[in-house]
């Protein structure tokens, strides 16, 4: 569980989403029917996390937008271990990656600190 929080942290520091700005705190924790469940019991074992952000549109008066983001966590029973990646752009097209290596930007993100 914690090597996949750890693992969202190191893609979003990849990534460098605009105005991305979810943390660790912010990642909710639910049970196999996607009911609220207790975080250090879901991460306990193996997870299956959840990350979906969605650009904002700006607003043409002030220049400003702000992204779309939320995470979850919950329980994973299967042995299978990587990130599949599915980018929302703007064009609208269908775009699924995966599965890609859970230390994909490890060593940009130790480059950068």
């Amino acid at each position: 569980g914690i090597t996949a929080i750890e693992t969202l942290e190191s893609w979003l520091a990849g990534l460098k989403l605009p105005k991305q700005k979810l943390c660790r705190d912010n990642i909710a924790a639910v049970d196999q029917e996607n009911h609220p469940a207790e975080w250090e019991q879901v991460v306990r074992g193996p997870v299956y996390l959840k990350y979906t952000y969605t650009s904002a549109t700006e607003d043409p008066g002030s220049g400003e937008g702000t992204p779309c983001e939320s995470a979850y966590v919950k329980p994973y029973p299967f042995q299978g271990r990587g990130v599949l990646f599915n980018p929302a752009l703007e064009d609208g097209e269908m775009r699924m990656y995966g599965d890609l290596p859970l230390a994909l930007f490890e060593a940009d993100v130790e480059a950068s600190s």
